[in-house]
């Protein structure tokens, strides 16, 4: 449900793995790429916190600081630190209160019907094997390919693939579709995500993952189509 661009979003959950998909988390493979330690924390929405931070032993992934609350271990505040130990990502409460919700306040106040775009998904699981990834960040492994119908309310619709990697914390996706000469060569970043567009034959490859730009880049270097010999 996307207000200010007028736009919902419908996808049915099938048998594929649900969304986001990423494995579980293990101490053991972590630390081989973050180093674990607690840090001097303060309140959060008035709540007393315990704070760690993932600090990461590369420029391939990003670093994390974590605010838990003492008591019940809520998460109350999570920081994505650059590869430069900027911050590029931070969410959290301002404030909190645990309790009963009214139903009233889960209402959406929006007639979507008159001067939205609804976009209804189909996602399956697909054999996307001809596509090989030669690199991904350390402890990334590969944990979907999906296929993905988008249709919108004017009729027009589309076929894309994705291909998810993920380490239980962070994730990257490649989206396959047919080229056309619209697409943008240029790179986006958006607070802790990156994005990278690349014409491989006739199809059009978008990377997007919440990892260092420069580890985007190398995925998509990474990339090769098998050649499928004719029967």
């Amino acid at each position: 449900y996307l207000p200010q661009q007028r736009r919902v979003t419908v996808e049915g959950v099938g048998k594929q793995t649900p969304f986001p998909a990423l494995p579980p988390l293990h101490r053991a493979q972590f630390e081989r790429n973050y180093q674990i330690r607690m840090f001097a924390s303060h309140q959060v929405a008035g709540h007393q916190t315990v704070g760690i931070a993932l600090d990461t032993r590369d420029r391939f992934h990003y670093s994390y600081r974590f605010w838990f609350a003492r008591e019940t271990g809520l998460l109350m505040r999570a920081q994505t630190i650059s590869e430069d130990g900027d911050v590029v990502e931070q969410v959290g409460f301002r404030s909190l209160k645990i309790g009963d919700i009214p139903r009233a306040q889960l209402q959406v106040n929006a007639d979507v019907r008159r001067g939205w775009q609804v976009e209804r998904a189909q996602i399956n699981p697909a054999d996307l094997s001809m596509w090989h990834v030669g690199w991904t960040p350390a402890g990334f492994t590969q944990v979907a390919m999906l296929s993905r119908r988008l249709s919108s309310r004017r009729g027009q619709s589309r076929d894309v693939g994705q291909i998810l990697y993920a380490n239980g914390l962070s994730s990257v996706s490649i989206f396959i579709e047919p080229w056309s000469e619209e697409r943008s060569l240029s790179p986006l970043s958006l607070g802790g995500l990156n994005m990278v567009g690349k014409r491989h034959g006739k199809f059009w490859l978008t990377i997007v993952g919440d990892v260092p730009m420069m580890a985007v880049r190398r995925v998509a270097d990474a990339i090769e189509l098998a050649q499928i010999s004719p029967k």
